[in-house]
């Protein structure tokens, strides 16, 4: 983000440039926080017999962070799960990150920790699987 000014004595403003990523990562970002509902079902549909459970929200200095697990229990290796978790605390939204956990083989279960930096203030997580291959 840049700060610039549309003129003479005018105030200033901030501009970004979006990219197409850019673009896809507020789009996903908002039906996140909106609930997730067109994502979530989509990825559903996708990851059958996947099933996400997470454990407590944590923090340190660096931010907060939650542990994440995804049971495969389909007859399918699954090279990429992505999930995606928006972080809240003090009664709003901090922002989202996420983890990708690779080659899940049928009945095994992967699991990791998605981190946001600098949300030491974090209370809750709402985690989806966004994504799986």
């Amino acid at each position: 983000m840049r700060l610039g000014s549309k003129g003479r004595g005018s105030k200033g403003y901030a501009s970004a440039r979006l990219t197409p990523a850019g673009v896809i990562a507020a789009l996903g970002l908002a039906c996140l926080l909106s609930g997730g509902q067109g994502t979530a079902r989509a990825a559903e549909e996708m990851a059958e017999g996947l099933s996400l459970s997470a454990g407590a929200v944590e923090t340190d200095s660096s931010g907060g962070f939650i542990t994440v697990n995804v049971k495969n229990a389909s007859q399918t290796t699954y090279g990429e799960i992505v999930v995606t978790c928006a972080f809240y605390g003090n009664g709003s939204a901090l922002g989202t990150s996420s983890t990708v956990l690779f080659a899940t083989v049928p009945g095994a279960t992967g699991s990791d920790q998605v981190r946001l930096m600098g949300a030491s203030a974090a209370t809750s997580a709402k985690c989806r699987i966004t994504s799986a291959k």
